[in-house]
């Protein structure tokens, strides 16, 4: 089994988190809006990088979304460990390692196949989710604890529900 992660991605990233705590406009500067144009067509196609947002197997394989399951676990402990203030900062954060590595945060929109660029504010609502229900890893092993709570997130746009 080759590890999805790169080495500097193993280990929770604790001194960005503190340059990110002491000066958070480092970060929330930087946003990625939703593209209006397919990805086929203004970004080359789907690579090995990209999460694909969305239910069950399509997504659950994919390289991508095998690295950002893992790397959501590893911040798991310090986001629950977080204050309220520090909780975005976190997201953030993973946003942030996950586009460093050229991945985006890409969904397929159902009625036509068309595959989107979500953009980081839905993003940011992808990783909360994660962070707050849980997740399962590539094994199917629980990483963390799983919630069956539905959460909206109306401020984002956007409204999640878990099973």
């Amino acid at each position: 089994n080759k590890s999805v992660l790169a080495n500097d991605e193993s280990t929770v990233n604790i001194e960005r988190i503190r340059e990110v705590k002491s000066n958070p406009d480092v970060i929330t500067n930087r946003t990625i809006q939703p593209s209006i144009f397919p990805v086929e067509q203004n970004m080359g196609g789907v690579t090995l990088n990209d999460v694909l947002c969305g239910r069950g197997g399509g997504t659950n394989g994919k390289i991508g979304n095998r690295r950002y399951r893992r790397i959501v676990a590893l911040y798991h402990q310090e986001y629950t460990a977080a204050t309220r203030k520090d909780k975005p900062l976190i997201i953030k954060i993973i946003v942030e390692q996950i586009r460093q590595t050229g991945g985006r945060f890409l969904k397929k929109e159902e009625h036509t196949g068309i595959i989107f660029e979500i953009g980081d504010e839905r993003a940011e609502c992808k990783v909360s989710q994660a962070l707050r229900d849980g997740l399962v890893d590539c094994g199917g092993r629980s990483v963390y604890n799983y919630s069956s709570k539905t959460v909206s997130i109306a401020e984002k746009g956007c409204e999640i529900k878990s099973a």
